[in-house]
């Protein structure tokens, strides 16, 4: 029975014929192949690094104006590095090539008025010591020299030495920190146009960055997540969701005595309705502190509340319905107010400060 199948299945194939393409078509080399692959992960990094370097610009430009609003504060050097270790074996030649790595951790950024730009720090500057400790080497040196660094800064400003390595020749360089707001800034690989704030850290979603064309529309942003940590927002809600959580755990372990197993669902509903307590309110309040933020920084505030008429055409639900944000109409008129609020500040040479309740 399985021989005739198999019979059957053969002569099957006999009848079928595989359909190509008709035209000839050039044929690729594997070599060329290869050469443009490493070719296209070179416009990749370097893109990247373009959107980084507009990123984390203006979050180091607010995060220093602004230090002495922000409830977490630490010194800054303004520059970032990589290593060749870091990357994968395939984009290591194109990372390269990208960024002119050396043998040691390579410079890739000098932020613009900062501390190591004032200096004289490069891109493309080898780091062979630091304040006389030899440079840390491997995969993890990235880490490494960023934890020893803050471990010598700690919370003072006194001047760090690099050395450097230019040109095949050594140079020194004494960089003093400045104290900034104590937020990293991460660009996120991530298709939804979102920017969030986790308490410690600040992520732009690269969609995000497409749609905030303008440097103030961008600054706008990344203001409004640095007010979220500044103002310990995180920690608030994760505040509110303990206290509303109690009684629905109250109900759960009376239930449980009792012998109604409830699988926690009132302790849980107690943490979400806790959690959403005052969202929108927090949400409101990082705009308004965000301004402020720009403002201090030096950036224009008029007419950067069509940032959120932008927004509205991305998500036109929002324009109707509140969540745990805002309507995007109440964000606009806003965000309108507190320029005019600002501008008149100005006017009377008042503080550019947020108000606060009395």
């Amino acid at each position: 029975m399985k021989l005739r199948t198999a019979t059957v299945a053969v002569a099957a194939l006999g009848l079928i014929a595989w359909v190509d393409p008709k035209t000839a078509a050039p044929v690729i080399s594997k070599d060329a192949a290869a050469d443009e692959a490493k070719r296209q992960m070179v416009y990749v990094l370097t893109a990247r690094a373009r959107e980084a370097r507009r990123v984390d610009d203006i979050a180091f430009r607010l995060m220093v104006a602004n230090q002495d609003l922000c409830a977490d504060r630490a010194p800054r050097l303004g520059l970032a590095w990589e290593t060749a270790a870091a990357f994968s074996d395939k984009a290591r030649p194109a990372a390269i090539e990208a960024f002119h790595l050396g043998d040691g951790p390579t410079v890739t950024q000098v932020l613009a008025g900062g501390p190591a730009a004032a200096a004289g720090l490069q891109p493309g500057d080898v780091v062979v010591s630091v304040n006389g400790e030899p440079a840390p080497s491997g995969k993890a040196a990235t880490e490494k020299l960023a934890k020893r660094l803050g471990e010598i800064m700690g919370a003072a400003t006194a001047p760090v030495t690099f050395v450097v390595r230019r040109a095949d020749q050594e140079q020194t360089f004494a960089v003093t920190p400045v104290m900034a707001c104590a937020y990293g800034v991460a660009v996120e690989e991530s298709s939804e146009i979102n920017a969030f704030a986790d308490g410690k850290n600040i992520h732009i979603n690269r969609p995000m960055l497409r749609l905030a064309a303008s440097d103030e529309e961008l600054a706008l942003v990344i203001a409004h997540e640095i007010a979220h940590n500044g103002q310990h927002h995180i920690q608030a809600k994760q505040h509110n969701a303990r206290i509303f959580g109690v009684p629905g755990l109250i109900i759960d372990v009376v239930a449980a005595a009792n012998g109604v197993d409830t699988k926690g669902a009132f302790t849980k509903a107690g943490v979400q309705v806790g959690a959403a307590h005052a969202a929108p309110a927090f949400e409101a309040e990082a705009d308004y502190v965000g301004m402020y933020y720009m403002a201090r920084a030096g950036y224009s505030t008029s007419g950067v509340e069509d940032f959120w008429r932008k927004m509205a055409v991305e998500a036109p639900e929002a324009i109707f319905i509140k969540s745990d944000h805002p309507a995007t109409p109440d964000r606009f008129l806003g965000i309108a107010a507190t320029a005019k609020e600002i501008e008149d500040k100005r006017s009377r040479n008042e503080p550019l400060v947020p108000n606060q309740k009395s």
